[in-house]
């Protein structure tokens, strides 16, 4: 798994265009997919230092069979996984919304069919103990 670069573990501080972007309602990207594959995009709210989150999304991924960790080029912060056969595409971006508070954002891109598996059992999971809606962030 390549090592991420301390240098750019910086995650990005939302403004206010950031979060009205964040609203789905400017999302447009149903009109331009493939009937084959799903585009989702969720959000969660945590108290995590980004460096912690992003450790524990390659923790867990170093223990499943057939997913790749690679830097998202797009983020200041972020990893992409992809499914070796080619069944899903998802991008974990980290941008700080307050100084104790970050958004995690995950866009996934995944078949219809035989996709949501490794989403559904093993990353959201993740993510939503990390999260505050659940009240399982750490200080």
């Amino acid at each position: 798994m390549p090592e991420l670069d301390e240098d750019h573990m910086m995650a990005k501080d939302l403004n206010a265009f950031d979060l009205i972007s964040f609203s789905s309602g400017f999302d447009i990207s149903g009109l331009l997919t493939h009937s084959e594959y799903l585009n989702c995009v969720e959000r969660f709210v945590s108290k995590e230092k980004p460096e912690k989150i992003l450790e524990r999304v390659k923790a867990m991924v170093d223990k499943v069979e057939r997913v790749v960790v690679r830097k998202d080029e797009k983020a200041c912060e972020g990893v992409k996984l992809e499914g070796l056969d080619g069944n899903f595409v998802i991008a974990v971006r980290i941008y700080r919304l307050m100084n104790e508070l970050v958004v995690i954002e995950v866009k996934r891109k995944e078949k219809k069919v035989g996709g949501g598996q490794f989403w559904r059992t093993q990353l959201r999971p993740l993510l939503l103990e990390l999260a505050l809606l659940h009240g399982n962030a750490s200080k």
